[in-house]
């Protein structure tokens, strides 16, 4: 990904041009730059950009819900790109956040990258609690389990959600794959 895609990005993402946020990341990919380099060297770093220019004041609210939605709608249309499901057995993964956690992005590109390197992939999407994905672990026997951690509040009660989720993914023998924004330090150190 070349810093012209970086310079494009961040200016489409704040004005809502969704038809230039639609030609990068859905060119890119026909184009035939991997997800995962799309993801992680372009679109991270462009999002995590305009929550720090939220927090700074330097973007709406508005402007940020309006970025996110239309990089959804370009996710989606990659997500149309991708090939069918093969013949034979795919490995199956779930991909969610817990309550309280109601980012979206993450758990797409996430669904997107395994998808392209030909898992089955069931997205529950945010804001789900520890008992639904218990039930999604025992119900769907997934062989692997990615867990956005992108909102942490209470860090111990998170520590206490993630551990009922824990104990049943390893009863089932389900890995469990954590990552985002929030999963510093201090909350990787209180679970296992």
């Amino acid at each position: 990904i070349d810093d012209s895609a970086r310079d494009q990005l961040w200016p489409a993402l704040v004005a809502g041009d969704g038809h230039a946020i639609r030609r990068m990341l859905v060119g890119l990919f026909v184009h035939g730059e991997p997800l995962p380099a799309i993801f992680d060297q372009l679109l991270g770093p462009a999002l995590q950009r305009v929550g720090s220019e939220w927090e700074h004041g330097n973007v709406q609210v508005f402007e940020e819900h309006r970025a996110i939605e239309l990089v959804q709608r370009a996710l989606h249309e990659i997500r149309q790109l991708l090939p069918g499901p093969s013949r034979g057995r795919r490995p199956t993964a779930v991909v969610a956040t817990l309550s309280g956690d109601p980012y979206t992005v993450a758990t797409t590109m996430a669904e997107l990258t395994l998808s392209e390197a030909g898992w089955s992939v069931t997205n529950l999407g945010p804001d789900n609690p520890a008992e639904t994905l218990v039930e999604a672990i025992v119900t769907l026997r997934p062989r692997l389990l990615c867990l956005g951690i992108n909102a942490v509040d209470d860090v111990v009660g998170f520590a206490t959600r993630y551990a009922m989720i824990a104990d049943s993914a390893r009863e089932h023998r389900t890995a469990v794959v954590i990552g985002g924004v929030a999963a510093t330090t201090d909350v990787r150190a209180k679970i296992r």
